[in-house]
């Protein structure tokens, strides 16, 4: 048996397995494969500091043996598959296509440490192992990467793309400022003058300001620019290129793919999209969770809300590729 060991922090005391809903006054588990962690653990499946070993498997088994808890991904796939959204909210979902859910801990399902975990099951079908087991990281641990390529891939796709429009971008509108700003000053940019000075008072900017949050990121780095030129002049040194000022801080500020979420990465399945208030600006210089999930159907009736994806879509998607993949050996994006 081929089997890998690999340290992180995964709450699998939250959203790994259905639990009937709090206010039925039990904890339990719902899935009958559960019932002995129901008679002999009173529901809990793992303690926060014993090691879960998954076994790629097709079979549904769960078992907890002394300071270890095992099971299998046919069970990890069936359970998240399983769950819909929760309790159905009549004020405000009425008049949608719902499935009514008594997993009491839908949201657990949702949330991004459930990409964690798909990352380390990615991880395990590409090294060919039969088994992974997750030892609880000791604290102060190394902030989590990815470790599987498809998700490292995926979210330096994302990055890459934005980064480099979003730098093109903030060197374009800085040099329509900065030319702007020479005019006004008769050929000459005045440093002394603040970035807002010019920003607010001056008519000629009036086009760009329309169209600009003087408060956002793209104009804090104009600023922070001129203040550079400032005091390089004042020290006799010399100043950076505007283009190699934004790059230099573009660099500075790169996300890392570890930092990339859930919403962002379903963006290159079509199930998400950047916020219209988020230009590739904002993700170039290291701005997170900058996407919103899709809207597949309008609603027409009052209390009612659109039907938008959520994380819980995209995990699904994910857990259907790895479980057709453990079935049959492959899979279609």
């Amino acid at each position: 048996m081929h089997k890998l060991t690999i340290k992180k922090n995964i709450d699998f005391t939250q959203g790994i397995l259905r639990q009937y809903n709090r206010w039925s006054g039990t904890d339990n588990l719902i899935s009958g494969h559960c019932n002995k962690l129901n008679e002999n653990f009173e529901g809990e499946f793992v303690s926060l500091y014993d090691p879960v070993v998954i076994i790629k498997d097709k079979r549904l088994e769960i078992t907890r043996m002394p300071q270890r808890s095992i099971l299998t991904t046919g069970l990890l796939y069936d359970e998240l598959l399983q769950v819909n959204r929760g309790y159905q909210n009549p004020e405000i979902q009425r008049n949608k296509f719902f499935v009514d859910d008594i997993t009491g801990n839908t949201t657990a399902f949702g949330k991004e440490e459930y990409l964690t975990l798909l990352d380390l099951l990615w991880y395990m079908d590409e090294q060919k192992a039969d088994a992974i087991e997750i030892l609880p990281a000791e604290s102060g641990a190394p902030n989590y990467r990815f470790l599987s390529n498809r998700y490292s891939d995926m979210a330096t796709q994302f990055l890459d793309g934005h980064v480099e429009k979003g730098l093109k971008e903030l060197i374009e509108l800085g040099d329509a400022l900065f030319s702007l700003f020479k005019e006004i000053g008769g050929g000459e940019i005045n440093y002394n003058t603040s970035f807002y000075t010019y920003f607010h008072t001056e008519r000629q900017v009036e086009d760009i300001r329309s169209n600009v949050d003087e408060y956002g990121i793209e104009c804090v780095v104009i600023s922070n620019y001129m203040e550079h030129r400032l005091y390089q002049k004042q020290k006799n040194l010399v100043p950076l290129s505007w283009s190699e000022f934004a790059a230099k801080h573009v660099n500075e500020n790169k996300k890392q793919p570890c930092d990339v979420y859930s919403c962002e990465i379903a963006s290159l399945f079509g199930m998400s999209k950047t916020h219209k208030n988020f230009s590739s600006v904002y993700i170039a210089l290291g701005k997170r969770n900058v996407a919103v999930w899709e809207t597949v159907a309008k609603s027409e009736f009052k209390r009612s809300v659109d039907w938008q994806l959520t994380s819980l879509n995209f995990y699904k998607s994910e857990v259907l590729k790895l479980r057709r993949n453990l079935l049959e050996g492959t899979f279609s994006e």
